[in-house]
């Protein structure tokens, strides 16, 4: 119910954007907006930290700084300048959308944020083929509650993830672009999915949190700008701490070679950042086999359609080693070391299947017919 309800407030915030201002919304433009200023607050506040070395002109909404911290500043970190040294406009609004998400498409309303959140000035977080246009209002038709019904559990261990990928499935179509079960049809057993993942395996063991997937600095990229979601795939697991010897993303690559990650327990903690699932999407991760998720984590990689977010039956990532080659059945929720010979069962991933392979849920809604399709 509670995703019916957001889907539902974006329609709506859209449909009123359209209107006051004459212009083609649609409710990601919306969705895509409030992420975007909840990640610029998140880069404001570590800029605002009593500890950055920085200081704060309340008056004038501006984080000051002493020319040679500025400088060496802007020159580690160039996509935080634009938050130094000058104005933050609307800060007092930005400051209520990400602290208030229930008050977030109420302020969509108001006219200054209306304005600012034009699709001229928005880009689409969930894809990184954006759209901008529609021929018609969106609206939202409610038809089932049984719309998404994800695991009541979130458990996977290992984080694995592979350079060479070979992907199948019952289309001829790219992954994004598999078939999607009508939102009022039960998941049928008489159908499986025949998608299945090869390649090179990355391990990685518990609580790998956020930061570790992505580090809080790179989440001024926007993964709708293709050159900035491809950006952001070279920053995947960079944060990951020395002991991990091997990179996930050789140095000057945009793309892994470990397509599987194997994970331990509480893959995902930390932030609610959508930018950790697009960062391991960007970088060419296919699924991730883990004992347990973050339930943010979890969610996000459905939402967002990058990933596969796996559950391994029992823990498995100390009986893989990265660089293993496995294999992924979904139609069987099996994996395979084919370096081992070992096989490992899967929880079934369920009605949060189709919507990944929808390309996340905006555009799994509009094929189920929730929401126009952008092309109508």
């Amino acid at each position: 119910m509670f995703l019916f309800f957001v889907l539902f407030k974006l329609d709506s915030a859209a449909n009123a954007i359209s209107n006051k201002f004459n212009v083609k919304c649609l409710p990601e433009h919306i969705d895509n907006h409030l992420k975007t200023v909840k990640n610029a607050w998140v880069a404001i506040s570590k800029l605002r930290d009593k500890d950055s070395g920085f200081g704060w002109d309340d008056n004038l909404k501006m984080i000051t700084a002493s020319p040679t911290v500025y400088n060496t500043y802007t020159e580690a970190n160039p996509t935080h300048e634009k938050y130094l040294s000058k104005k933050i406009d609307m800060y007092d609004e930005m400051t209520v959308v990400s602290l208030s998400p229930s008050l977030s498409l109420g302020l969509l309303f108001s006219a200054k944020p209306m304005a600012m959140a034009a699709p001229t000035t928005l880009r689409v977080f969930s894809s990184s083929k954006p759209t901008y246009t529609v021929s018609h209002k969106p609206s939202l038709s409610v038809r089932t509650t049984s719309f998404l019904r994800l695991p009541t559990t979130y458990s996977t261990k290992c984080a694995t993830q592979s350079l060479i990928t070979t992907t199948t499935t019952t289309s001829s179509h790219s992954l994004r672009s598999a078939s999607v079960v009508p939102v009022n049809a039960a998941p049928s057993s008489s159908s499986p999915s025949t998608t299945t993942f090869h390649g090179l395996c990355y391990v990685v063991g518990d609580n790998i949190d956020t930061d570790q997937i992505i580090p809080a600095e790179y989440l001024t990229l926007v993964p709708s700008n293709p050159e900035e979601y491809k950006k952001l795939g070279s920053y995947a697991l960079i944060g990951l701490p020395s002991s991990y010897a091997v990179r996930f993303v050789e140095e000057n690559e945009f793309q892994t070679k470990y397509s599987i990650i194997i994970a331990g327990a509480n893959f995902g903690c930390g932030s609610s950042r959508e930018h950790a699932p697009v960062a391991l999407g960007a970088a060419g991760t296919k699924a991730i086999v883990a004992e347990s998720y973050a339930r943010i984590f979890f969610r996000n990689s459905v939402a967002t359609g990058e990933v596969y977010p796996l559950e391994s039956e029992v823990r498995i990532c100390e009986e893989f080693t990265t660089g293993n080659v496995a294999t992924i059945d979904l139609g069987e929720n099996k994996l395979i070391n084919h370096t081992t010979g070992k096989e490992y069962k899967l929880k079934p991933i369920g009605d949060a299947g189709p919507v990944i392979e929808a390309g996340g849920i905006f555009d799994y809604a509009r094929k189920a017919g929730m929401i126009p399709s952008s092309t109508a």
